[in-house]
């Protein structure tokens, strides 16, 4: 079987742009896979960053296991009228949207509970620690989460 890395990163910002919406108010200012750096962005914004590529390879005269791993990354900035909530009240929200989006399985996916983007891969999943920086320290009050995310391919 193979595979397409286009196909198959198109197909996640698909996903997250059509179950992200819908679970934040007020919406997302910007959802893109070319990134923005944080001074140039408007909040609140998600893009969607590829990364590296592993390679293991099982054993003599099979095919290697690929994970392609990509980054979520979410900007959120607390407002500057508000000097009592932290900067989480304005990050989490964006993290448990984009989770919950990675967890909306249509199709077989159902059956299996399991992201498989379409069946463009066997599994999409969040992998590892979630890095972020909610803002209270940032001069410009900007919140930053990160959410890693692998993807095992045929």
């Amino acid at each position: 079987m193979s595979f397409s890395r286009e196909a198959i990163f198109n197909a996640l910002f698909t996903q997250l742009t059509t179950y992200v919406p819908p679970l934040i108010s007020p919406t997302v200012a910007t959802m893109s896979r070319r990134l923005v750096l944080a001074e140039g962005s408007p909040n609140p914004s998600i893009y969607l960053r590829e990364m590296d590529e592993l390679y293991e390879e099982p054993g003599r005269g099979l095919p290697p296991k690929r994970i392609l791993r990509a980054d979520i990354i979410i900007y959120s900035r607390i407002p500057n009228t508000d000097g009592t909530n932290p900067g989480g009240y304005y990050l989490n929200p964006l993290i448990d949207a984009v989770e919950a989006a990675m967890q909306t399985y249509t199709g077989s996916d159902i059956i299996n509970n399991v992201l498989t983007l379409g069946g463009l891969c066997y599994r999409c999943w969040i992998s590892g620690a979630v890095i972020k920086e909610t803002g209270e320290i940032d001069a410009d009050l900007q919140g930053i989460a990160v959410m890693p995310v692998s993807i095992l391919v045929p």
